[in-house]
């Protein structure tokens, strides 16, 4: 009597495919982690446009002027009182500022930034704070280490709300970094 049984491949049987289902699985986690760890997903906002007077961009095309809250007044022009005390970022941002403390020690104000580094985050330290001017509410402040040098300007929205713009240039020649973040008070 003839053998009728056929020797299967080992491809098509449900151990062989399973194997191969978790080897190309395992691979691909893989790949992802090692694409993760080079910071390939990260993504960095673009810059913002550069408002020169007049009201147009660096480009010659109208600034966007954003929606302003009419409910809740800004402080007044460069008023220290109304600024001190804790601010936070609730964004879920890669890197940049999350935590901000004003001060004021006479008529000067101080900030002290802490920001989303890698791997873990970083305390920029405080630095005094400088009005802008007359033209302009707000002030800025600058924060130097050995991995940066930035550049921060903010200015209150509301009672209870500031935006801080910042720039960041690498000495290591990483490319500067730009973003805006608006903060609200307390945390």
């Amino acid at each position: 009597m003839a053998d009728d049984t056929k020797a299967q491949s080992w491809w098509s049987t449900l151990p062989g495919i399973l194997t191969a289902v978790a080897g190309v699985l395992t691979a691909a986690t893989g790949l992802v982690a090692a694409i993760k760890q080079l910071g390939l997903f990260d993504h960095a906002p673009s810059p913002a446009p550069v408002v020169q007077p007049g009201g147009t961009t660096a480009n010659s095309t109208p600034a966007i002027v954003p929606a302003t809250d009419k409910t809740a007044p800004a402080p007044a022009t460069n008023d220290t009182a109304t600024l001190v005390g804790s601010w936070h970022d609730n964004a879920d941002a890669p890197r940049g500022p999350f935590r901000m403390t004003l001060r004021a020690e006479g008529d000067k104000l101080y900030a002290h930034i802490w920001a989303r580094c890698r791997p873990k985050p970083c305390d920029w330290g405080e630095a005094a704070a400088s009005p802008l001017g007359e033209a302009q509410a707000g002030f800025s402040a600058h924060f130097t280490d050995s991995e940066r040098d930035t550049s921060v300007k903010f200015h209150a929205l509301a009672a209870d709300t500031l935006e801080l713009d910042y720039v960041s240039k690498f000495p290591d020649g990483k490319p500067d970094f730009s973003a805006s973040r608006v903060f609200k008070r307390g945390g």
